[in-house]
């Protein structure tokens, strides 16, 4: 059977004429869909360190082969996983300079080696394939704590091959100190009264990228420190106060809850621990991680992200989808899905 075409609509016939052919064989509907694009609704209004997220301490740790120490009995997913399923936006980990020309991530060589990424080119490559594939999330804090000082001969050379390793996985898409400090007289003024030309950036314009701190107060700490901030890749913790820190950490929200408070009304990007050698999960105590949420802390690290069969107890945000509104710094009419929507992670 052969099918006849129907006669052209009249309200085409203009159309047909135009185009000097016969009847269209298929009605334009318009531009199509418009190009994805990561912006949330408050991009333009709320800034980085109006947020609140859930971080993990020690993020790479597996269990160890001895169960004599009680504290090392914890276990992460692997990194992007906690990013993906858990909602974990901050990450600590720990660095070792190897001899063989490269910076090895674990916790106590031997006794409690064993590590979900052996280096930390490697975990922060599997840090950057999960950004590259969800480049609408909000940033991403790395602590880096160096474990050895100076073991290539002095503090330039050490700093020198950990700006090369985090610059090869991180060439872009990295909050700096020097991008914070803008016009600013010191850090802490900038991110302290922030406007258009210093301060902790927009989320708009911060989407994509990592935060890199340099954990701990030895001797790394002392000599990066002494750089200057244009050079400078990681931002520095230290005591609230010093005109040249805007991040720091205040491990215990319960003695310290009002002094988290005022560095974080203070503009400082602040984490706390929610936990800590399991105590508060075997105890089943949320009383801590109740004061790190009220206290307005940036990212609140944990042992146990996610469900474990031993504890009745893991942190997840609440409101989180995955981290939400800072309950001391941003606008009552926020929202979590402004922080972070999932809808618009990626395309």
């Amino acid at each position: 059977m052969r099918l006849i075409p129907a006669p052209c609509a009249p309200s085409l016939l203009l159309l047909w004429f135009a185009l000097g052919a016969g009847c269209p064989t298929e009605v334009p509907d318009g531009p199509g869909p418009p190009e994805w694009s990561p912006a949330h609704r408050l991009d333009d209004v709320l800034r980085v360190n109006q947020l609140q997220a859930e971080g993990t301490h020690n993020s790479y740790h597996q269990f160890p082969a001895t169960t004599s120490v009680q504290d090392w009995q914890y276990q992460h997913a692997p990194l992007d996983v906690q990013l993906g399923e858990q909602g974990v936006r901050q990450f600590e980990l720990d660095a070792y300079w190897n001899d063989g020309g490269f910076f090895e991530v674990l916790h106590a060589p031997v006794i409690d080696a064993n590590t979900s990424c052996a280096t930390l080119v490697e975990c922060l490559q599997v840090v950057r394939g999960w950004s590259d594939a969800h480049p609408g999330h909000h940033p991403v804090f790395i602590w880096i704590e160096p474990k050895t000082a100076f073991p290539l001969g002095d503090g330039a050379d050490y700093v020198d091959a950990l700006h090369a390793e985090l610059r090869g996985v991180w060439p872009d898409r990295v909050v700096t100190p020097s991008q914070v400090l803008g016009d600013a007289d010191d850090l802490a003024s900038a991110v302290a009264d922030p406007t258009p030309t210093h301060g902790w950036p927009l989320l708009g314009d911060a989407r994509g990228t990592v935060v890199f701190v340099l954990l701990g107060l030895g001797p790394v700490h002392a000599w990066y420190t002494g750089l200057p901030m244009e050079d400078q890749l990681l931002f520095t913790n230290g005591d609230v106060g010093d005109p040249s820190m805007a991040v720091t950490k205040i491990d215990d929200p319960v003695a310290d809850e009002d002094r988290i408070r005022a560095a974080v009304e203070a503009g400082i990007v602040i984490r706390t621990r929610a936990d800590g050698g399991l105590v508060e999960p075997m105890a089943e105590d949320t009383s801590r991680l109740e004061a790190a949420l009220r206290s307005g802390a940036h990212s609140i690290s944990t042992d146990i992200p996610g469900p474990d069969e031993r504890f009745d107890y893991f942190v997840q945000m609440p409101e989180g989808t995955p981290s939400r509104c800072n309950p001391v710094t941003a606008p009552a009419d926020c929202l979590a899905t402004d922080i972070e929507d999932p809808t618009l992670l990626a395309p």
